[in-house]
């Protein structure tokens, strides 16, 4: 059922925030839960570049893990509404800071990512370290 949710969100977030898209972009969710953790991640953009967003709260041993998905959901709307709103200026931080939402605590952070420059950078450092170890 989490995989339906987090298709069913990404859907309605791709419909409400579609005029504030540029071409060629979309909203993606995507869900992790390792260890203690649900993280719920979304990318505003392209595959190649985009703003990520990462929604992290703990999931207990009683906790219902639809219902945590839910409220990270919510609290994502309510942040990309402001996220487009201020013209995608503005945010969270790039390291994980807390916030309190409808009585839970959730640490969230945000980024840019071009995934294409930091492709293009690890073949370029993978070339040099090749070059390096001939010369040893």
């Amino acid at each position: 059922m989490t995989h339906q949710l987090e298709h069913d969100a990404a859907k309605l977030l791709n419909t409400h925030h579609a005029k504030k898209l540029h071409d060629g972009e979309s909203i993606r969710l995507e869900v992790d839960t390792t260890g203690d953790d649900l993280l719920l991640r979304a990318y505003v953009g392209t595959p190649l570049r985009a703003h990520v967003f990462e929604i992290k709260t703990e999931l207990g041993l009683a906790d219902d893990k639809e219902e945590k998905l839910l409220l990270l959901i919510d609290f994502l709307g309510a942040s990309l509404n402001t996220f487009f709103r201020m013209q995608r200026r503005g945010g969270f931080s790039i390291a994980f800071t807390n916030r309190d939402f409808e009585g839970e605590k959730l640490w969230v952070r945000q980024e840019y990512r071009d995934f294409e420059a930091e492709r293009m950078a690890d073949e370029l450092l993978a070339s040099d370290a090749k070059k390096r170890s001939n010369f040893e």
